[in-house]
């Protein structure tokens, strides 16, 4: 086979195979990385050096998504991982369950869609992989079966944390699926997949159903009314302004000033699941608060409004700020005389938000384009338009909070 000194301008002059074959490249810095040139797409590979079978590929990524010095970081600590495995009888090779996971670990960051590795790794390492918590971790992958899996998730599930041990037979699920493939499974010497049957539901772990997904009228008040007395002036505006624009959480944490234009009133507003960017109008008083808080704070560094990216020592969701605004609710709601504050959730908010602006005439297709989700432009719909019911909007709050709204626009 070829050997290349591979770089991201060799790969892009390298011309594509005729159809129905491809051409395989090995890279002179690491042998057992290969690029794979086809018809139409030239993917990165790792190859097991510990595998008999060379015909056996671990595909990294699809050039030029994930470029050479990434791969070749990628192929390096796979290296490192499988360094210390050694053949076990007649070719076969010992895989632990820490083994498959740190492996599984490895590949997560070049997969198609991987926002959210680093806090995937974070939870293996606390809640799957620490020898403290998972005492069955260094077992071979083909002898764990789903006792040794249930028991885990009991464990977690015993000490209250009822969420984090379904998230954990989740992540769990995922990793065998992936280890199930049948080069894989093959590697791995993983015969069966042992969670194949447990469910949330058969380990008791689903959710409690919900019996609405909204706040109330008098829910919403006691909402409006405490947020003006939260501690932190951040922390104000934001819970402000996931009222007047019904955006969720993490689209907020993630706004920089550098999408807001204030003289326009538009916000280019980025997609919690990929890339894209929806140019979405805010109302007056958004930009009046976001303007407040400009004057009031310096830019941060990282350019975000609220703070809460690039380190910040604020969890992402808020969590914090949630416990203090709900304990709030529920004290106004009591001293009110109004029905106790049910469990709700940051998205009770948008929800709520649509519903307002659904009552108040505002159609589907436009309500949609007002949350960022349509993908029709602007200028279908008619950006004054979408302002002006987020104006509208932001006077039906306003009425709320003081009790002047005597009916139920939530109705």
């Amino acid at each position: 086979m070829q050997k290349v000194d591979l770089n991201d301008e060799i790969i892009r002059g390298m011309p594509y195979a005729a159809p129905g074959q491809h051409q395989e490249f090995a890279d002179e810095t690491i042998d057992n990385m290969r690029i794979v040139v086809a018809g139409t797409r030239k993917a990165f590979y790792y190859v097991p050096s510990f595998m008999q079978d060379g015909h056996v590929h671990w595909r990294l990524g699809w050039f030029p998504s994930m470029n050479t010095e990434d791969a070749r970081e990628i192929a390096n600590r796979l290296n490192r991982t499988t360094a210390s495995f050694a053949p076990d009888g007649a070719g076969a090779t010992t895989w632990t369950f820490a083994d498959v996971a740190e492996a599984y670990l490895e590949w997560l960051p070049s997969r198609d869609r991987n926002r959210s590795t680093g806090s995937e790794i974070k939870f293996f390492r606390r809640h799957i992989l620490d020898p403290a918590v998972n005492r069955w971790r260094d077992k071979p992958i083909g002898a764990v079966i789903d006792d040794d899996v249930a028991t885990l998730v009991y464990a977690i599930r015993s000490r209250g944390a009822k969420t984090t041990a379904r998230n954990c037979l989740a992540k769990m699920r995922t990793m065998f699926r992936w280890a199930m493939r049948p080069d894989r499974r093959q590697q791995f010497g993983l015969r069966h997949n042992p969670v194949d049957n447990l469910t949330p539901r058969l380990l008791d772990l689903k959710p409690r159903p919900r019996l609405r997904w909204h706040l109330s009228i008098r829910e919403l008040q006691a909402y409006l009314t405490v947020i003006d007395d939260l501690p932190n002036r951040r922390d104000r505006a934001l819970a402000w302004m996931l009222a007047l624009t019904g955006a969720r959480l993490v689209e907020l944490t993630a706004a920089r000033w550098s999408d807001i234009d204030l003289d326009r009133k538009l916000w280019a507003r980025r997609s919690y699941l990929s890339d894209q960017i929806s140019r979405t109008p805010i109302s007056s008083a958004v930009a009046a608060l976001l303007a407040d808080l400009r004057e009031t704070f310096a830019p941060e560094p990282d350019d975000f409004v609220f703070g809460a990216e690039a380190g910040k020592r604020v969890p992402k969701d808020r969590s914090r700020m949630k416990a203090l605004v709900g304990r709030r609710m529920e004290e106004w709601l009591v001293s009110d005389g109004s029905r106790p504050l049910e469990p709700w959730t940051w998205c009770d908010m948008r929800r709520t938000v649509r519903i307002i602006l659904a009552n108040l005439g505002l159609d589907f297709g436009p309500n949609r384009s007002v949350f960022g989700r349509n993908g029709i432009s602007l200028a279908y719909y008619g950006e004054s338009k979408l302002r002006a019911a987020l104006d509208l909007l932001a006077e039906e709050l306003d009425a709320v909070r003081s009790g002047a709204r005597t009916d139920d626009i939530l109705s």
